[in-house]
């Protein structure tokens, strides 16, 4: 039988296992525990409060929803990379653009269990897209970077729409397979692409 008056100061480790059990107290715990520092992970990317309480509130809803799925080595760590990733997806939204090395670091959230480091693979990523091809090269960063469209980067560059979505095509089949000889672990590999894709 759990006491729940100890839960208060029982270590992350102990709140988790109670957590995956379904104890919703064990779950109030860590709101409380950390609940100001998501708010003030999130203000360090968006100065609007309520941006911040939702992203928070979103944060904890997933903890909560994937209690039995989860596995966490480190709680805090695993919070703010979520907080981070939430951030990053409510701000996407709101511009409806989609920047490429911002993509990355939110997919950080999902690498958070494997042993991939963000900077290496985004410095990864810049040094085969400065070994692409003129145009290739063009139309990736325009529409991974700066966020077009693929008929505005047709547009700019006088090329068919076609020709754009065939381009970006092969170029993250062959970002794939760069990263693969790189030794980066296949599903990390496919989740990036995809992710891209998306």
């Amino acid at each position: 039988m759990v006491n729940n008056d100890n839960l208060i100061t029982s270590a992350d480790e102990v709140l988790l296992t109670h957590l995956a059990e379904g104890n919703e107290k064990a779950f109030e715990v860590i709101y409380n525990r950390y609940w100001h520092r998501l708010y003030n992970a999130a203000h360090k990317r968006t100065k609007d409060p309520d941006i911040c309480r939702d992203v928070v509130q979103e944060v904890f809803c997933d903890l909560w929803r994937r209690r039995s799925q989860v596995e966490v080595a480190n709680l805090g760590a695993y919070l703010q990379t979520a907080t981070r990733y939430q951030v990053l997806k409510k701000l996407s939204r709101q511009e409806q653009t989609s920047f490429f090395f911002d993509k990355i670091e939110a997919l950080s959230f999902s690498l958070a269990d494997h042993s991939v480091n963000y900077k290496d693979l985004e410095a990864l990523v810049r040094s085969w897209a400065d070994m692409l091809p003129r145009k290739k090269r063009a139309i990736f960063l325009l529409h991974y970077h700066q966020g077009l469209s693929t008929m505005e980067i047709a547009g700019n560059l006088n090329i068919s729409v076609k020709t754009v979505q065939n381009q970006l095509r092969t170029a993250l089949n062959e970002l794939r397979d760069y990263l693969i000889s790189h030794r980066i672990p296949l599903c990390i590999c496919i989740i990036l692409c995809d992710y891209l894709h998306t």
